[in-house]
């Protein structure tokens, strides 16, 4: 989150994304939120961190390496690097759904959702993340099982660099298939990026 510490991590939204995929619209997906809001506020007042001596904000770019998340937030973690924002769990819906027109509404949002833009809209969508949320660096997750999210990765990455003066690391893995996982590979890559930070 943008509050120093972040009382929650992208891995832990990951995780809480089930209601707004499965449960959009319902009382239950709104109790839900609701609940899971009162419990951050609870954190941040009371000082909880989801990354203790937390010294490195990172945002992350892409669907989730699903299998992995235990493991590379173990990976973070240890280097005191917490993924603060990402792109994808506000990939859903970018529009509140305005009632008076709700079929515009809803196609509205769908057209637009992270996927449907170009890569300067999605730079564009990526800018305020790392203002808002102060970001040190971003992890793109070069995904083989979704070329839409991928497409365009490195031209992005250049931009973030050049125009922000973000330091961006590209890690290559499929979101569901292991085989394509390297742990070494992807550990190594990591680290070297982390240490490049120099926090």
């Amino acid at each position: 989150g943008a509050h120093k510490p972040s009382p929650f991590t992208c891995f832990d939204a990951f995780t809480q994304m089930a209601p707004i995929v499965s449960l959009r619209g319902t009382e239950e997906a709104i109790s839900h939120y609701q609940k899971l809001r009162n419990e951050i506020t609870e954190r941040i007042e009371k000082g909880i961190a989801a990354v203790e001596n937390e010294r490195i904000r990172l945002l992350w770019d892409n669907i989730p390496v699903w299998y992995a998340m235990r493991d590379l937030s173990e990976l973070f973690e240890r280097h005191g690097a917490c993924l603060v924002a990402d792109t994808y769990t506000n990939a859903w819906a970018t529009a509140v759904i305005d009632e008076t027109h709700p079929m515009e509404s809803l196609a509205r949002s769908y057209l637009e959702i992270y996927l449907n833009i170009s890569i300067d809209l999605m730079y564009e969508r990526i800018k305020p993340l790392i203002k808002l949320f102060d970001v040190d660096g971003m992890v793109m997750h070069s995904n083989r099982s979704c070329k839409p999210y991928s497409l365009g990765q490195y031209d992005l990455a250049r931009m973030v660099r050049e125009d922000m003066g973000i330091p961006v690391v590209i890690i290559e893995a499929d979101m569901v298939d292991s085989r394509s996982y390297t742990q070494a590979q992807i550990h190594t890559r990591i680290e070297a990026f982390l240490e490049s930070l120099g926090r």
